[in-house]
């Protein structure tokens, strides 16, 4: 995870002083596909970016005894795109977007999941309380994190990143056969 963190903030540094790498509707629908993944990357600023380092670091050590380093860094580089295909397809009002929080609510879907599959009962709880947070957060604008990170909060991103996690997490589990 350490060298997944060392590649987001190379990215950003890219990306805040060589090329925009955000995802930008335009650009995307111009050619630019790349930014299907480099959007879920970058962030608007090192604050933006060092919340979600911490987010997907405790995400990460949280649910590695039940999902490996590797599980979860090919959950998120899946999820990423997954996440701003969707927002192309069907959220045409969204010109920009940065940040990885959308993926790290898929990742703790995923991780979740992974946990529940295993036998800890008490994840059922943990996505109890993430749908709880998602709701409030979709009626309740958190204007503290948008100016902490100089952008408005996209909150249809955790909601995508939670379903994605949801049926990733699912389709393992399925895959080893509800065991």
């Amino acid at each position: 995870m350490l060298g997944f963190s060392l590649s987001l903030i190379l990215l950003q540094l890219i990306h805040s002083q060589v090329m925009d790498l955000a995802y930008q509707r335009q650009a995307i629908l111009h050619g630019a596909w790349w930014r299907l993944m480099t959007g879920g990357l970058v962030h608007s600023n090192s604050l933006h970016l060092l919340m979600n380092l911490i987010g997907l670091l405790l995400i990460s050590w949280i649910y590695r005894p039940s999902c490996n380093l590797l599980q979860q860094v090919g959950c998120l580089l899946l999820l990423v795109p997954l996440i701003n295909l969707t927002i192309l397809g069907f959220d045409a009002h969204l010109n920009r977007y940065v940040g990885l929080s959308g993926a790290l609510h898929g990742l703790f879907c995923y991780g979740a999941l992974s946990s529940l599959r295993r036998g800890d009962r008490q994840q059922i709880y943990w996505l109890l309380g993430l749908l709880i947070k998602l709701i409030w957060d979709h009626w309740h604008q958190d204007g503290i994190t948008a100016g902490l990170i100089g952008v408005a909060v996209y909150d249809g991103a955790h909601w995508l990143g939670a379903l994605f996690g949801l049926l990733l997490g699912g389709a393992q589990w399925l895959r080893s056969g509800w065991r």
